[in-house]
């Protein structure tokens, strides 16, 4: 009888994670929740099998893209002839598809887990995170919406990374810090500074505060959007044009140049 509470508790804690990480992304721009939102998941793949690990972690993405791709469910109303309700159908479709992503996260965290050790769990979820969007942007013809990393584009303080890594660098940072505070709820509290302060030293965060420092330089910094230019898959965040001690510097992708 204890069971049904159980499941009815991780189905809310996952459905509302995942609703949340999905208006980090514009119009809302919630950018902090990446940050905290995929802590639930890591946790209760790691508590349950692999095969549970699995479905919960597919609910968490199904939930996730059917709320980012919401707006398909307008374009075929309006442009195809699919009758009525029947629009959901392919967004849901591809929302599926694209959590079977996540689901396979959630089954090699839990393996990983069971197999060896949650330390490792932890410390490999954040590859396994990337190697996911990266195989789903070029696997079948490739679909990168929904990259977690750009949802960071408006902070060019954390972005940084992106100059040597790309928008996977943002996704990697992002996922280690739930990974961490995932640890912070499941290791003993030794464990758990121990492996936080081996991601505080990773070249990746050593990076962004080098490009923190390089930013905090220019001592005016008032950034406004390129004209004519918007969010697009092809680029982790829109050009931004800033005047920065008396010159003018280019922004785009986490790599500055002044002109």
């Amino acid at each position: 009888m204890t069971r049904w509470p159980v499941l009815g508790r991780y189905a809310a804690i996952l459905a509302a994670a995942a609703f949340l990480t999905a208006l980090s992304f514009p119009r809302t721009d919630w950018s902090l929740t990446p940050w905290l939102m995929v802590t639930p998941l890591l946790v209760i793949a790691i508590l349950t099998p692999p095969r549970a690990a699995f479905w919960w972690s597919w609910l968490y993405g199904g939930v996730f893209f059917l709320v980012l791709l919401r707006w398909l469910n307008f374009t075929f109303r309006v442009y195809s002839s699919i009758p009525g309700p029947l629009v959901l159908l392919p967004t849901a479709l591809l929302a599926g598809y694209c959590a079977l992503w996540i689901a396979g996260i959630g089954w090699a965290v839990s393996r990983i887990a069971t197999r060896w050790s949650i330390g490792w769990a932890l410390g490999l979820a954040p590859f396994f995170w990337v190697a996911a969007e990266w195989l789903r942007g070029h696997v079948l013809g490739g679909f990168p919406w929904g990259t977690l990393g750009y949802s960071q584009y408006l902070h060019l303080h954390v972005i940084q990374i992106a100059e040597l890594t790309g928008v996977h660098g943002v996704s990697f940072l992002l996922v280690a810090v739930n990974a961490a505070l995932a640890g912070c709820l499941l290791l003993t509290w030794r464990r758990a500074v121990a492996a936080s302060m081996a991601r505080s030293w990773a070249p990746g965060t050593r990076r962004r505060t080098c490009g923190l420092r390089r930013l905090k330089s220019h001592t005016t910094f008032a950034a406004r959007p390129w004209p004519g230019t918007s969010p697009s898959l092809g680029g982790l965040a829109p050009t931004f044009r800033c005047k920065a001690q008396r010159r003018w510097c280019v922004v785009s992708t986490g790599c500055m140049a002044r002109r």
